[in-house]
């Protein structure tokens, strides 16, 4: 009987050691960030302020894609994904060589949504490389991105830029950089003591009905 409860220890403790070592969206998201590491069919990612997780931008959204990208994550449950025209690469090399153009009136250079119009794309999800300009240079920089870039990239005038955000700034919710909850070893100790109370328990009721 001891012999068997200590197999069962053994057995769920690799169990839940192995779930608990799991990565989450929110890991697998800021490895791409730190590493520079985006995958060839991924546009970008964003906090989905319905659903409360991460959302996905896919030059391929298709269910094979989708599973390909969510295979061994923890919470894949309630991700969402949207189409993505250009991979995070092409955009981010876009903003490289826009940055070293030195370009006059250009104030800030970023990947994502505009401040003034939202997402792009059909479903107003999709990114782009967004610059804020000084009013008076908006007109002429505007003109040299689509020569350039086509719509890869959207100029924004730095006042309209402003009186969005002002707008916006009480609506809006930051993008979550982690996920707080028990560590992984936490989990593991809180379950391996509550087996550790059943074991003892299931031998005091074995020695109690062999007297």
């Amino acid at each position: 009987m001891k012999r068997f409860f200590a197999l069962l220890l053994a057995v769920l403790l690799l169990t839940v050691s192995a779930f608990a070592e799991g990565t989450t969206s929110y890991e697998l998201f800021s490895g791409w960030e730190k590493n520079g590491s985006y995958p060839d069919y991924v546009t970008g990612v964003f906090y989905n302020t319905e659903t409360g997780k991460l959302s996905f931008l896919l030059t391929e959204n298709t269910a094979e894609r989708q599973r390909e990208l969510t295979a061994g994550l923890t919470d894949a449950d309630g991700l969402t994904y949207y189409q993505g025209e250009y991979s995070h690469k092409e955009l981010a090399d876009v903003q490289k060589e826009l940055e070293a153009a030195g370009q006059e009136g250009v104030l800030a250079v970023r990947i994502g949504w505009s401040a003034v119009t939202g997402g792009f794309g059909t479903e107003g999800k999709d990114f782009r490389v967004v610059v804020t300009a000084a009013d008076e240079s908006a007109e002429a920089l505007t003109e040299f991105c689509r020569e350039q870039w086509g719509d890869k990239v959207k100029v924004d005038k730095e006042s309209a830029v402003k009186a969005a955000e002002e707008e916006k700034a009480e609506q809006t919710e930051p993008l979550p950089t982690e996920k707080k909850g028990l560590s992984n070893w936490a989990i593991i100790g809180i379950v391996a003591v509550c087996l550790v109370g059943l074991i003892f328990g299931l031998n005091q009721v074995s020695k109690a009905r062999r007297r």
